[in-house]
């Protein structure tokens, strides 16, 4: 799937002109080499983390039981709140100048 790069921008002759537009609109460099680069934005990732159900479940216990609901409510908010949003590209330049991106899915 190949698509133009920055149809806002007038003609980009280089990979770091590109870089660059990317990065002014928020994405982050997370590879490049002289022929391609991968960007990314958003945040990947579990909503909560294992440390996250470890201390909830240790006061369920020190509560007897009395903090479940709470954990549940807690634990509902948090992940609909911090859904991963990870988005990925690959942009690549040929020997010709010509550039492809490439959208990468995410493995969360």
């Amino acid at each position: 799937m190949t698509s133009p790069v920055a149809p806002w921008h007038p003609d980009p002759r280089t990979l770091d002109e590109v870089v660059t537009i990317f990065v002014a609109q928020g994405w982050r460099v997370e590879t490049l080499t002289p022929t391609s680069v991968v960007l990314a934005t958003g945040r990947g990732g579990p909503a909560v983390s294992r440390d996250f159900h470890l201390v909830n479940a240790i006061i369920s216990v020190v509560t007897c039981g009395a903090w479940l609901p709470g954990w549940l409510i807690l634990w509902a908010v948090l992940t609909l709140v911090n859904r991963p949003n990870l988005q990925r590209k690959m942009i690549t330049v040929n020997e010709s100048g010509q550039f492809s991106t490439f959208d990468i899915a995410a493995n969360t």
